[in-house]
């Protein structure tokens, strides 16, 4: 967003302070309006019960830590991220446990298969 000013050298000093200016404003109003939206995500994060930040993949401690961050950082960025892991950590899980039942349900469809036989001779 920085201007450069070394490409024009007809640039009056009074110009090149009315940018960087106008380069600051932008960068405390960006600064404010994302402080805003992280403030106002975490108080409804805050809010929501075990149950409901459950469904979005996240606890409450995932909550205090995230509160605890420095004000420059954004919280958001490490609670979206521990909610895709923990998706993503349940569906292998549930993954491997549907292979487990799968192969439970295949021997156990052997042995009555063999059980038949034995029973029709």
């Amino acid at each position: 967003m920085s201007h450069d000013l070394s490409k024009h050298a007809h640039v009056t000093p009074f110009a090149a302070l009315t940018a960087r200016a106008r380069d600051l404003a932008l960068l405390v109003k960006s600064a404010a309006r994302a402080w805003a939206n992280r403030r106002e995500a975490m108080t409804v994060l805050a809010r929501m019960d075990q149950r409901m930040l459950q469904d979005i993949g996240l606890t409450s401690a995932d909550i205090h830590s995230a509160l605890a961050e420095p004000v420059w950082s954004d919280p958001t960025v490490r609670l979206r991220l521990l909610a895709v892991e923990r998706r993503a950590a349940a569906r292998a899980t549930a993954h491997e446990q549907a292979e487990v039942h799968g192969q439970a349900m295949r021997e156990a469809g052997e042995k009555q298969a063999g059980y038949d036989l034995k029973i029709a001779c």
